[in-house]
């Protein structure tokens, strides 16, 4: 069960939102609906987007995990 203040992965692309699959998110609000409002964020908290989806789109994060970045250029 996915309750609000959880950290989801998103289970698809969603190119008009800058959002990829395996991108992590935090459960804000819980509509009626049965959607969960998403606030996705960059590594150092500032807010990217907000969306809606359903719970087929999303998987709660169970376990604690390191955030990592992969193909970082210092540069």
């Amino acid at each position: 069960m996915i309750n609000k203040s959880d950290h989801i992965v998103l289970n698809f692309n969603i190119p008009e939102h800058k959002l990829k699959k395996g991108d992590v998110g935090l459960v804000i609000f819980i509509h009626d609906s049965g959607k969960f409002e998403v606030e996705f964020s960059n590594m150092i908290g500032e807010k990217i987007t907000v969306i809606k989806l359903l719970s087929s789109q999303i998987k709660k994060i169970h376990k604690i995990k390191i955030h990592q970045i992969g193909n970082f250029d210092l540069n």
